[in-house]
């Protein structure tokens, strides 16, 4: 799995700007601890687990490297 930066590159300001206001934290998140810290702990578990999709806020995306190369 990789990461990278959602492509809609207004909202991927949008969220850094509200991360940088929360020192850091997940502005999706209602509490304020290492699990909302971003990159939170919930899409850390969802990459491990090899999944592909967006974090819970769209800042980052897991994608597969090798099927994008294949398509």
């Amino acid at each position: 799995m990789k990461i990278r930066y959602n492509s809609d590159d207004s909202l991927v300001e949008s969220v850094k700007s509200a991360l940088k206001s929360n020192g850091g934290f997940c502005p999706c998140a209602i509490e304020r601890n290492g699990d909302t810290h971003c990159m939170c702990k919930e899409f850390r578990s969802f990459v491990a687990s090899g999944k592909t999709g967006l974090c819970h806020c769209g800042l980052y995306e897991s994608y597969d490297e090798l099927k994008e190369v294949q398509s």
